[in-house]
Protein backbone atom coordinates (compact mmCIF):
# COMPACT_ATOMS: atom_id res chain seq x y z
CA UNK A 1 0.00 0.00 0.00
CA UNK A 2 2.63 2.28 0.95
CA UNK A 3 4.54 1.57 -2.80
CA UNK A 4 1.09 2.31 -4.49
CA UNK A 5 0.43 5.26 -2.36
CA UNK A 6 3.81 7.15 -3.61
CA UNK A 7 2.65 6.16 -7.29
CA UNK A 8 -0.53 8.04 -6.14
CA UNK A 9 0.76 11.36 -4.92
CA UNK A 10 3.32 11.11 -8.02
CA UNK A 11 0.36 11.40 -9.95
CA UNK A 12 -1.60 14.02 -7.96
CA UNK A 13 1.23 16.23 -7.63
CA UNK A 14 1.65 16.04 -11.35
CA UNK A 15 -1.82 17.08 -12.09
CA UNK A 16 -2.03 19.29 -9.33
CA UNK A 17 0.75 21.28 -11.06
CA UNK A 18 -0.98 20.95 -14.46
CA UNK A 19 -3.70 23.34 -12.70
CA UNK A 20 -6.11 20.46 -12.83
CA UNK A 21 -7.19 20.39 -8.60
CA UNK A 22 -10.36 17.94 -9.23
CA UNK A 23 -8.51 15.20 -11.24
CA UNK A 24 -5.77 15.53 -8.16
CA UNK A 25 -8.61 14.98 -5.32
CA UNK A 26 -9.90 12.34 -7.12
CA UNK A 27 -6.77 10.63 -7.69
CA UNK A 28 -6.44 11.07 -4.05
CA UNK A 29 -9.95 10.22 -3.33
CA UNK A 30 -9.39 6.78 -5.21
CA UNK A 31 -7.31 5.66 -2.96
CA UNK A 32 -8.79 6.30 0.09
CA UNK A 33 -11.65 4.09 -0.85
CA UNK A 34 -9.45 1.91 -2.13
CA UNK A 35 -7.39 2.30 1.44
CA UNK A 36 -11.02 1.87 3.51
CA UNK A 37 -11.78 -1.66 1.74
CA UNK A 38 -8.71 -3.31 1.74
CA UNK A 39 -9.25 -6.59 4.00
CA UNK A 40 -6.43 -7.99 6.17
CA UNK A 41 -6.61 -11.60 7.41
CA UNK A 42 -4.67 -12.88 10.06
CA UNK A 43 -5.75 -16.73 10.18
CA UNK A 44 -3.94 -17.28 13.45
CA UNK A 45 -4.48 -14.26 15.32
CA UNK A 46 -4.28 -15.05 18.95
CA UNK A 47 -5.53 -11.98 21.00
CA UNK A 48 -5.03 -9.86 17.71
CA UNK A 49 -1.22 -8.34 17.64
CA UNK A 50 -0.41 -8.68 14.28
CA UNK A 51 -3.96 -6.73 13.19
CA UNK A 52 -3.61 -4.27 15.75
CA UNK A 53 0.10 -3.11 14.29
CA UNK A 54 -1.63 -3.70 11.03
CA UNK A 55 -4.06 -1.41 12.12
CA UNK A 56 -1.96 1.24 13.32
CA UNK A 57 0.14 1.43 10.29
CA UNK A 58 -3.43 1.79 7.84
CA UNK A 59 -4.47 4.70 10.44
CA UNK A 60 -1.41 6.38 9.68
CA UNK A 61 -1.31 5.72 6.28
CA UNK A 62 -4.64 7.06 6.19
CA UNK A 63 -3.99 10.12 7.89
CA UNK A 64 -1.47 10.89 5.38
CA UNK A 65 -3.96 11.11 2.38
CA UNK A 66 -6.54 13.09 4.64
CA UNK A 67 -3.60 15.45 5.17
CA UNK A 68 -3.01 15.72 1.13
CA UNK A 69 -6.55 15.98 0.30
CA UNK A 70 -6.94 19.31 2.57
CA UNK A 71 -3.93 20.33 0.87
CA UNK A 72 -6.13 19.58 -2.33
CA UNK A 73 -8.89 21.78 -0.93
CA UNK A 74 -11.04 18.66 -0.11
CA UNK A 75 -12.74 19.70 3.33
CA UNK A 76 -12.84 16.71 5.81
CA UNK A 77 -16.06 17.21 6.86
CA UNK A 78 -16.80 15.43 3.73
CA UNK A 79 -14.90 12.53 3.55
CA UNK A 80 -16.46 12.07 8.00
CA UNK A 81 -20.00 12.58 6.70
CA UNK A 82 -19.41 9.64 4.20
CA UNK A 83 -18.62 7.69 7.10
CA UNK A 84 -15.34 6.65 4.67
CA UNK A 85 -12.71 5.38 7.47
CA UNK A 86 -10.21 3.17 8.19
CA UNK A 87 -12.32 0.72 11.04
CA UNK A 88 -11.97 -2.66 12.62
CA UNK A 89 -14.01 -4.31 10.21
CA UNK A 90 -11.69 -4.50 7.65
CA UNK A 91 -9.31 -6.45 9.91
CA UNK A 92 -10.28 -10.03 9.87
CA UNK A 93 -8.79 -13.37 11.84
CA UNK A 94 -9.18 -16.63 12.71
CA UNK A 95 -8.58 -18.06 16.28
CA UNK A 96 -9.01 -21.30 17.78
CA UNK A 97 -9.22 -20.45 21.35
CA UNK A 98 -12.23 -18.79 22.28
CA UNK A 99 -11.12 -16.33 24.97
CA UNK A 100 -8.16 -15.26 22.51
CA UNK A 101 -10.73 -14.52 19.81
CA UNK A 102 -12.61 -12.40 21.85
CA UNK A 103 -10.07 -10.50 23.46
CA UNK A 104 -9.26 -9.79 19.67
CA UNK A 105 -12.30 -8.57 18.83
CA UNK A 106 -11.92 -5.82 21.93
CA UNK A 107 -7.94 -5.17 20.89
CA UNK A 108 -8.90 -3.93 17.80
CA UNK A 109 -11.75 -1.40 18.90
CA UNK A 110 -9.54 -0.27 21.66
CA UNK A 111 -6.53 0.30 18.59
CA UNK A 112 -8.99 2.53 17.00
CA UNK A 113 -10.94 4.51 19.69
CA UNK A 114 -7.31 5.26 20.74
CA UNK A 115 -6.29 6.11 17.58
CA UNK A 116 -9.96 8.42 17.03
CA UNK A 117 -9.27 10.67 20.58
CA UNK A 118 -5.67 11.01 19.50
CA UNK A 119 -6.47 12.56 16.39
CA UNK A 120 -10.37 14.18 17.13
CA UNK A 121 -9.41 15.06 20.81
CA UNK A 122 -12.56 14.18 23.08
CA UNK A 123 -15.03 14.29 19.93
CA UNK A 124 -16.65 11.05 20.48
CA UNK A 125 -16.93 8.64 16.90
CA UNK A 126 -19.94 8.06 14.69
CA UNK A 127 -22.99 6.41 16.68
CA UNK A 128 -23.07 3.20 17.80
CA UNK A 129 -19.47 3.31 18.83
CA UNK A 130 -19.15 -0.45 18.39
CA UNK A 131 -20.22 -2.70 15.82
CA UNK A 132 -20.54 -6.28 16.04
CA UNK A 133 -18.67 -7.27 12.49
CA UNK A 134 -18.16 -10.64 13.83
CA UNK A 135 -14.40 -10.32 11.52
CA UNK A 136 -12.80 -12.61 14.63
CA UNK A 137 -13.93 -16.23 13.54
CA UNK A 138 -13.34 -18.21 16.14
CA UNK A 139 -12.34 -21.51 14.51
CA UNK A 140 -9.97 -23.90 12.98
CA UNK A 141 -7.90 -22.37 10.34
CA UNK A 142 -6.60 -25.68 9.00
CA UNK A 143 -8.60 -28.41 9.34
CA UNK A 144 -12.82 -28.21 9.16
CA UNK A 145 -14.73 -31.40 10.27
CA UNK A 146 -18.27 -32.44 10.59
CA UNK A 147 -17.73 -33.75 14.17
CA UNK A 148 -15.44 -36.16 16.61
CA UNK A 149 -15.77 -39.06 18.02
CA UNK A 150 -13.90 -41.22 20.16
CA UNK A 151 -12.29 -44.21 18.86
CA UNK A 152 -13.41 -47.28 20.50
CA UNK A 153 -12.11 -50.99 20.96
CA UNK A 154 -14.20 -54.66 19.89
CA UNK A 155 -15.24 -54.13 23.49
CA UNK A 156 -16.83 -50.75 23.34
CA UNK A 157 -14.38 -48.88 25.46
CA UNK A 158 -12.48 -45.34 24.58
CA UNK A 159 -9.17 -46.46 23.05
CA UNK A 160 -6.26 -44.12 24.94
CA UNK A 161 -2.75 -43.45 24.78
CA UNK A 162 -0.28 -41.72 26.82
CA UNK A 163 -0.94 -38.00 26.81
CA UNK A 164 2.97 -37.37 25.94
CA UNK A 165 3.50 -34.96 28.85
CA UNK A 166 3.38 -36.87 32.29
CA UNK A 167 6.05 -38.58 33.34
CA UNK A 168 6.58 -40.48 36.65
CA UNK A 169 10.00 -41.71 38.33
CA UNK A 170 11.04 -45.17 37.65
CA UNK A 171 11.20 -46.91 40.91
CA UNK A 172 14.50 -48.48 40.06
CA UNK A 173 16.17 -46.20 37.71
CA UNK A 174 14.82 -42.90 39.49
CA UNK A 175 14.71 -42.05 35.62
CA UNK A 176 11.25 -39.78 34.24
CA UNK A 177 10.09 -42.19 32.20
CA UNK A 178 5.98 -41.73 30.74
CA UNK A 179 3.58 -42.08 33.23
CA UNK A 180 0.96 -44.93 31.89
CA UNK A 181 -1.96 -43.20 33.77
CA UNK A 182 -1.75 -39.91 31.94
CA UNK A 183 -3.82 -40.94 29.10
CA UNK A 184 -6.02 -39.55 26.80
CA UNK A 185 -8.58 -40.71 24.19
CA UNK A 186 -7.98 -41.15 20.53
CA UNK A 187 -10.47 -39.27 18.40
CA UNK A 188 -11.84 -39.31 14.62
CA UNK A 189 -12.73 -36.58 12.85
CA UNK A 190 -15.82 -37.26 10.57
CA UNK A 191 -15.35 -35.50 6.81
CA UNK A 192 -11.70 -33.72 7.78
CA UNK A 193 -11.23 -31.05 4.87
CA UNK A 194 -9.32 -27.79 4.22
CA UNK A 195 -10.82 -25.07 5.87
CA UNK A 196 -11.52 -21.97 4.01
CA UNK A 197 -10.70 -18.27 4.72
CA UNK A 198 -12.05 -15.18 4.53
CA UNK A 199 -11.51 -13.04 1.80
CA UNK A 200 -8.66 -10.67 2.09
CA UNK A 201 -6.26 -8.81 -0.36
CA UNK A 202 -3.63 -8.91 2.25
CA UNK A 203 -2.45 -12.00 5.23
CA UNK A 204 -0.65 -11.88 7.90
CA UNK A 205 0.15 -13.92 10.87
CA UNK A 206 2.67 -15.93 13.52
CA UNK A 207 1.06 -19.33 12.81
CA UNK A 208 1.63 -21.86 16.09
CA UNK A 209 5.64 -23.61 15.86
CA UNK A 210 4.94 -27.57 16.10
CA UNK A 211 7.43 -29.58 13.99
CA UNK A 212 6.69 -32.46 12.56
CA UNK A 213 7.91 -34.83 14.44
CA UNK A 214 5.80 -33.36 17.54
CA UNK A 215 2.51 -32.37 16.10
CA UNK A 216 1.10 -36.18 17.16
CA UNK A 217 2.28 -35.43 20.90
CA UNK A 218 0.95 -31.75 20.61
CA UNK A 219 -2.55 -32.58 18.69
CA UNK A 220 -3.27 -35.75 18.71
CA UNK A 221 -3.08 -39.05 16.26
CA UNK A 222 -6.35 -38.54 15.08
CA UNK A 223 -6.04 -34.75 14.44
CA UNK A 224 -2.85 -35.29 12.53
CA UNK A 225 -3.99 -38.14 10.13
CA UNK A 226 -7.28 -36.22 9.72
CA UNK A 227 -5.03 -32.97 8.74
CA UNK A 228 -2.52 -35.36 6.46
CA UNK A 229 -5.28 -36.67 4.41
CA UNK A 230 -7.01 -32.69 4.22
CA UNK A 231 -3.86 -31.93 2.97
CA UNK A 232 -2.23 -34.31 0.89
CA UNK A 233 -0.37 -31.94 -1.07
CA UNK A 234 2.17 -30.34 1.70
CA UNK A 235 4.46 -33.39 2.72
CA UNK A 236 4.20 -35.06 5.95
CA UNK A 237 7.69 -34.11 7.18
CA UNK A 238 6.25 -30.58 6.92
CA UNK A 239 5.93 -28.57 10.18
CA UNK A 240 2.22 -27.63 10.66
CA UNK A 241 3.20 -23.77 10.01
CA UNK A 242 3.62 -24.80 6.46
CA UNK A 243 -0.16 -25.50 6.22
CA UNK A 244 -0.42 -22.01 7.00
CA UNK A 245 1.90 -21.07 4.41
CA UNK A 246 0.81 -23.53 1.89
CA UNK A 247 -2.93 -21.73 2.61
CA UNK A 248 -1.71 -18.58 2.12
CA UNK A 249 0.54 -18.90 -1.00
CA UNK A 250 -2.25 -20.82 -2.85
CA UNK A 251 -4.57 -17.71 -2.62
CA UNK A 252 -1.55 -15.44 -3.63
CA UNK A 253 -0.77 -17.68 -6.97
CA UNK A 254 -4.61 -17.77 -7.69
CA UNK A 255 -4.83 -14.18 -7.30
CA UNK A 256 -7.51 -13.98 -4.34
CA UNK A 257 -4.78 -12.52 -2.29
CA UNK A 258 -2.24 -9.84 -2.69
CA UNK A 259 0.63 -10.48 -0.58
CA UNK A 260 0.84 -12.72 2.59
CA UNK A 261 3.25 -11.92 5.32
CA UNK A 262 4.11 -14.94 7.75
CA UNK A 263 6.38 -15.96 10.87
CA UNK A 264 7.90 -19.12 10.45
CA UNK A 265 10.20 -21.13 11.96
CA UNK A 266 13.53 -21.12 10.40
CA UNK A 267 13.30 -24.41 9.41
CA UNK A 268 11.71 -22.84 6.26
CA UNK A 269 14.60 -23.22 4.36
CA UNK A 270 15.12 -26.73 5.46
CA UNK A 271 14.56 -29.49 2.67
CA UNK A 272 11.10 -30.80 3.79
CA UNK A 273 9.58 -27.35 4.45
CA UNK A 274 11.62 -25.73 1.38
CA UNK A 275 9.47 -28.45 -0.85
CA UNK A 276 6.30 -26.46 0.03
CA UNK A 277 7.78 -23.04 -1.05
CA UNK A 278 9.58 -24.32 -3.84
CA UNK A 279 6.03 -25.42 -4.86
CA UNK A 280 4.75 -22.22 -4.79
CA UNK A 281 7.55 -20.46 -6.37
CA UNK A 282 6.71 -23.06 -9.35
CA UNK A 283 3.06 -21.69 -9.46
CA UNK A 284 4.80 -17.87 -9.86
CA UNK A 285 4.86 -16.96 -6.70
CA UNK A 286 8.25 -14.55 -5.70
CA UNK A 287 9.69 -13.94 -2.17
CA UNK A 288 9.69 -10.12 -1.96
CA UNK A 289 11.03 -10.29 1.37
CA UNK A 290 13.08 -12.72 3.64
CA UNK A 291 14.75 -12.75 7.07
CA UNK A 292 16.15 -16.08 7.21
CA UNK A 293 17.40 -16.22 10.45
CA UNK A 294 16.22 -14.35 13.34
CA UNK A 295 15.59 -14.27 17.17
CA UNK A 296 12.31 -14.46 18.53
CA UNK A 297 10.29 -15.26 21.82
CA UNK A 298 7.61 -17.50 21.42
CA UNK A 299 4.38 -16.12 22.88
CA UNK A 300 3.13 -19.78 24.01
CA UNK A 301 6.13 -20.11 26.72
CA UNK A 302 8.40 -17.37 26.34
CA UNK A 303 11.35 -19.63 24.94
CA UNK A 304 13.80 -18.26 22.70
CA UNK A 305 13.54 -19.48 19.43
CA UNK A 306 14.89 -18.51 15.53
CA UNK A 307 12.10 -17.83 12.96
CA UNK A 308 12.37 -17.12 9.41
CA UNK A 309 10.07 -14.20 7.86
CA UNK A 310 9.22 -14.21 4.58
CA UNK A 311 6.70 -12.13 2.41
CA UNK A 312 5.15 -13.75 -1.21
CA UNK A 313 3.57 -12.27 -4.44
CA UNK A 314 2.71 -12.50 -7.45
CA UNK A 315 4.14 -8.99 -8.74
CA UNK A 316 8.14 -10.76 -9.73
CA UNK A 317 11.15 -9.10 -9.34
CA UNK A 318 13.56 -8.59 -7.14
CA UNK A 319 13.22 -9.39 -3.43
CA UNK A 320 14.96 -8.07 -0.26
CA UNK A 321 17.08 -10.62 1.66
CA UNK A 322 17.89 -9.47 5.21
CA UNK A 323 20.66 -11.40 7.06
CA UNK A 324 21.22 -11.16 10.60
CA UNK A 325 25.50 -10.02 10.85
CA UNK A 326 25.53 -9.48 14.65
CA UNK A 327 22.97 -9.92 17.71
CA UNK A 328 23.38 -8.30 21.61
CA UNK A 329 21.74 -8.03 24.26
CA UNK A 330 19.33 -5.42 23.86
CA UNK A 331 17.92 -3.25 26.99
CA UNK A 332 15.12 -5.13 27.25
CA UNK A 333 13.78 -9.09 26.73
CA UNK A 334 14.89 -8.95 23.22
CA UNK A 335 18.23 -8.96 20.89
CA UNK A 336 19.64 -5.64 19.35
CA UNK A 337 20.58 -7.35 15.65
CA UNK A 338 21.94 -5.35 13.06
CA UNK A 339 21.06 -6.56 9.42
CA UNK A 340 22.93 -6.74 6.34
CA UNK A 341 20.52 -6.35 3.30
CA UNK A 342 20.86 -7.50 -0.73
CA UNK A 343 18.71 -7.75 -3.58
CA UNK A 344 17.67 -10.34 -5.78
CA UNK A 345 16.11 -13.49 -6.99
CA UNK A 346 15.00 -15.11 -3.86
CA UNK A 347 15.17 -18.70 -4.04
CA UNK A 348 13.37 -21.81 -1.81
CA UNK A 349 16.13 -21.68 0.78
CA UNK A 350 15.68 -18.05 1.24
CA UNK A 351 19.07 -17.21 -0.49
CA UNK A 352 20.27 -15.40 -3.11
CA UNK A 353 22.87 -15.80 -6.38
CA UNK A 354 23.03 -19.71 -7.50
CA UNK A 355 19.89 -21.62 -6.69
CA UNK A 356 22.07 -24.20 -4.68
CA UNK A 357 18.68 -25.62 -3.17
CA UNK A 358 17.90 -27.09 -6.67
CA UNK A 359 20.82 -28.75 -7.38
CA UNK A 360 19.83 -32.55 -8.85
CA UNK A 361 21.64 -35.54 -7.03
CA UNK A 362 24.27 -37.30 -8.83
CA UNK A 363 24.11 -41.11 -9.81
CA UNK A 364 27.68 -41.35 -9.12
CA UNK A 365 27.02 -40.48 -5.47
CA UNK A 366 24.55 -43.20 -4.67
CA UNK A 367 24.57 -45.35 -2.18
CA UNK A 368 27.44 -43.94 -0.62
CA UNK A 369 26.19 -41.73 2.54
CA UNK A 370 23.54 -42.84 5.07
CA UNK A 371 22.13 -40.28 7.96
CA UNK A 372 23.20 -41.60 11.62
CA UNK A 373 20.95 -43.69 13.67
CA UNK A 374 17.75 -42.44 15.49
CA UNK A 375 17.96 -44.20 18.92
CA UNK A 376 14.48 -43.07 20.43
CA UNK A 377 15.39 -43.52 23.82
CA UNK A 378 17.98 -42.27 25.80
CA UNK A 379 18.60 -45.59 27.55
CA UNK A 380 20.68 -46.07 24.66
CA UNK A 381 23.17 -44.32 25.89
CA UNK A 382 25.70 -45.06 28.70
CA UNK A 383 29.15 -43.92 30.54
CA UNK A 384 32.47 -45.84 30.56
CA UNK A 385 31.27 -46.73 34.26
CA UNK A 386 27.89 -47.48 33.55
CA UNK A 387 29.33 -50.11 30.88
CA UNK A 388 31.41 -51.30 32.93
CA UNK A 389 28.70 -53.06 35.61
CA UNK A 390 27.68 -54.56 31.83
CA UNK A 391 29.02 -57.90 30.41
CA UNK A 392 32.04 -57.46 29.08
CA UNK A 393 31.33 -58.49 25.48
CA UNK A 394 28.00 -56.70 25.21
CA UNK A 395 27.77 -54.90 22.03
CA UNK A 396 28.43 -51.85 23.21
CA UNK A 397 30.63 -48.63 21.22
CA UNK A 398 31.74 -45.53 20.96
CA UNK A 399 28.76 -42.66 20.23
CA UNK A 400 29.41 -39.78 18.33
CA UNK A 401 27.09 -36.80 18.06
CA UNK A 402 27.83 -32.68 16.35
CA UNK A 403 29.42 -31.50 19.43
CA UNK A 404 31.46 -34.76 20.22
CA UNK A 405 33.12 -33.89 16.48
CA UNK A 406 33.27 -30.48 16.73
CA UNK A 407 33.94 -30.01 20.29
CA UNK A 408 35.65 -32.63 22.98
CA UNK A 409 34.06 -35.76 23.35
CA UNK A 410 31.90 -36.61 25.84
CA UNK A 411 33.43 -40.01 26.47
CA UNK A 412 29.84 -41.38 25.67
CA UNK A 413 28.76 -45.12 24.60
CA UNK A 414 26.12 -46.48 23.02
CA UNK A 415 24.28 -50.28 23.36
CA UNK A 416 23.52 -51.24 19.97
CA UNK A 417 21.60 -54.65 19.86
CA UNK A 418 20.81 -54.35 16.56
CA UNK A 419 20.48 -58.14 15.04
CA UNK A 420 18.98 -59.79 18.22
CA UNK A 421 15.95 -60.75 19.36
CA UNK A 422 14.48 -59.67 22.67
CA UNK A 423 14.76 -62.97 23.89
CA UNK A 424 18.36 -63.75 22.59
CA UNK A 425 19.46 -60.79 24.31
CA UNK A 426 17.65 -61.76 27.35
CA UNK A 427 19.78 -65.22 27.18
CA UNK A 428 22.64 -64.01 26.12
CA UNK A 429 23.52 -60.25 27.73
CA UNK A 430 20.75 -60.46 30.87
CA UNK A 431 22.06 -57.33 32.38
CA UNK A 432 22.49 -55.48 29.38
CA UNK A 433 19.14 -56.60 28.72
CA UNK A 434 17.72 -55.52 32.13
CA UNK A 435 18.91 -51.85 31.39
CA UNK A 436 17.62 -51.71 28.46
CA UNK A 437 14.60 -53.09 29.87
CA UNK A 438 14.17 -50.58 32.72
CA UNK A 439 15.35 -47.53 30.74
CA UNK A 440 14.10 -47.85 27.30
CA UNK A 441 11.03 -49.83 27.57
CA UNK A 442 8.91 -47.52 29.39
CA UNK A 443 9.21 -44.93 26.95
CA UNK A 444 9.21 -47.05 23.77
CA UNK A 445 5.73 -48.95 25.19
CA UNK A 446 4.32 -45.35 24.97
CA UNK A 447 4.96 -44.44 21.71
CA UNK A 448 2.85 -44.38 19.15
CA UNK A 449 4.00 -46.71 16.30
CA UNK A 450 3.84 -50.02 16.20
CA UNK A 451 7.38 -50.53 15.34
CA UNK A 452 8.96 -48.56 17.68
CA UNK A 453 6.58 -50.46 20.49
CA UNK A 454 7.14 -54.20 19.47
CA UNK A 455 11.21 -53.62 18.77
CA UNK A 456 11.58 -52.03 22.00
CA UNK A 457 15.01 -52.69 22.73
CA UNK A 458 16.89 -51.51 19.02
CA UNK A 459 17.22 -48.26 17.53
CA UNK A 460 14.19 -46.47 15.88
CA UNK A 461 14.47 -47.41 11.69
CA UNK A 462 16.49 -44.60 10.01
CA UNK A 463 15.10 -42.38 7.66
CA UNK A 464 16.98 -41.66 5.23
CA UNK A 465 16.36 -40.13 1.48
CA UNK A 466 15.59 -42.39 -1.69
CA UNK A 467 19.29 -42.92 -2.36
CA UNK A 468 19.90 -44.87 1.14
CA UNK A 469 17.12 -47.29 2.17
CA UNK A 470 16.79 -47.85 6.21
CA UNK A 471 19.55 -48.92 8.17
CA UNK A 472 21.96 -48.89 5.14
CA UNK A 473 24.65 -47.87 7.85
CA UNK A 474 24.47 -51.46 9.07
CA UNK A 475 26.15 -53.09 5.85
CA UNK A 476 27.10 -50.12 3.17
CA UNK A 477 30.39 -50.61 1.99
CA UNK A 478 31.30 -53.63 4.64
CA UNK A 479 35.16 -53.35 3.42
CA UNK A 480 35.38 -50.04 4.40
CA UNK A 481 37.69 -49.19 7.24
CA UNK A 482 37.60 -45.58 7.00
CA UNK A 483 34.13 -42.79 7.32
CA UNK A 484 33.39 -39.48 6.93
CA UNK A 485 31.33 -38.14 9.12
CA UNK A 486 29.33 -34.68 8.74
CA UNK A 487 27.73 -33.05 11.53
CA UNK A 488 25.15 -30.35 10.55
CA UNK A 489 25.09 -27.64 12.55
CA UNK A 490 23.09 -23.65 11.59
CA UNK A 491 24.80 -20.47 12.78
CA UNK A 492 23.14 -17.29 13.65
CA UNK A 493 23.30 -16.69 9.84
CA UNK A 494 21.07 -18.89 8.84
CA UNK A 495 23.72 -21.01 6.49
CA UNK A 496 24.47 -23.83 7.16
CA UNK A 497 28.35 -24.92 7.62
CA UNK A 498 29.92 -28.69 7.61
CA UNK A 499 32.78 -29.90 9.49
CA UNK A 500 34.49 -33.41 8.76
CA UNK A 501 36.13 -35.50 10.86
CA UNK A 502 37.48 -39.10 9.99
CA UNK A 503 37.78 -41.81 12.39
CA UNK A 504 37.38 -45.23 12.92
CA UNK A 505 33.69 -45.91 12.52
CA UNK A 506 31.93 -45.11 15.64
CA UNK A 507 28.27 -45.12 16.09
CA UNK A 508 26.97 -41.80 14.67
CA UNK A 509 23.61 -39.63 15.56
CA UNK A 510 21.20 -39.16 13.39
CA UNK A 511 22.44 -35.43 12.41
CA UNK A 512 25.01 -36.65 10.35
CA UNK A 513 25.31 -38.22 7.07
CA UNK A 514 27.77 -41.01 6.96
CA UNK A 515 30.10 -41.60 4.11
CA UNK A 516 32.37 -44.48 3.88
CA UNK A 517 35.77 -44.06 2.13
CA UNK A 518 37.53 -47.18 0.19
CA UNK A 519 41.15 -47.73 1.51
CA UNK A 520 43.23 -45.39 -0.87
CA UNK A 521 44.01 -46.73 -4.86
CA UNK A 522 46.38 -47.25 -6.18
CA UNK A 523 48.49 -44.69 -8.29
CA UNK A 524 49.74 -41.27 -7.75
CA UNK A 525 49.94 -39.38 -4.90
CA UNK A 526 47.79 -36.66 -6.85
CA UNK A 527 44.97 -39.53 -8.07
CA UNK A 528 44.79 -40.06 -3.89
CA UNK A 529 44.09 -36.79 -3.13
CA UNK A 530 41.40 -36.40 -6.36
CA UNK A 531 39.79 -39.44 -5.04
CA UNK A 532 39.94 -37.96 -1.29
CA UNK A 533 38.32 -35.00 -1.76
CA UNK A 534 35.81 -36.16 -4.68
CA UNK A 535 34.62 -38.67 -1.81
CA UNK A 536 34.28 -35.96 0.71
CA UNK A 537 32.66 -33.81 -2.08
CA UNK A 538 30.08 -36.41 -2.60
CA UNK A 539 29.44 -36.45 1.42
CA UNK A 540 28.72 -32.35 1.43
CA UNK A 541 26.30 -33.33 -1.83
CA UNK A 542 24.16 -36.06 0.07
CA UNK A 543 25.18 -33.87 3.41
CA UNK A 544 22.53 -31.76 1.64
CA UNK A 545 19.89 -34.07 0.87
CA UNK A 546 19.58 -35.19 3.69
CA UNK A 547 19.81 -32.26 5.78
CA UNK A 548 16.35 -31.19 6.13
CA UNK A 549 14.42 -34.08 8.23
CA UNK A 550 16.50 -33.97 11.44
CA UNK A 551 15.92 -29.74 11.87
CA UNK A 552 13.72 -28.53 14.66
CA UNK A 553 11.61 -25.35 15.57
CA UNK A 554 14.49 -24.13 17.76
CA UNK A 555 17.75 -24.84 15.90
CA UNK A 556 19.66 -27.65 17.40
CA UNK A 557 23.17 -26.16 17.84
CA UNK A 558 24.50 -29.59 18.96
CA UNK A 559 24.77 -31.49 15.49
Amino acid sequence: MRSEWRNVQAAALLLANEGRLDAARAEVDAFHHRLCQVRVLDPACGSANFLYVTLEHMKRLEGEVLDQLNALGAGQQRLEAEGLTVDPHQFVGLELNPRAAAIAELVLWIGYLQWHFRTHGSGLPPQPILKDFRNIECRDAVLAYDAVETVLDERGLPVSRWDGVTTRTHPVTSEPVPDENARRPLQRYINPRRAEWPQADFIVGNPPFIGAGGMRAALGDGYVEALRNAWKDVPESADLVMFWWHHAAQLVATGKSQRFGLITTNSLKQTFNRRVVQGALDKGVSLAFAVPDHPWVDSADGAAVRIAMTVGTMTGGDGRLLSVIDEREGKGEGLDVTLQEQTGTLHADLRIGANVAAAKALQANSGISSPGFKLHGGGFIVTPEEAGRLEADAPIKVYRNGRDLTDRPRGALLIDLFGFTADEVRARYPATYQWVLERVKPERDQNARATYRDNWWIFGPTDAVAICPARTGRRRRPSAHRFVYTPFRSRAGGALHRQRGMEEAPAADHRHARSARPPPPSGSAADRRWLGDRQLRSCENIAAALQGPHSRACGNRSG
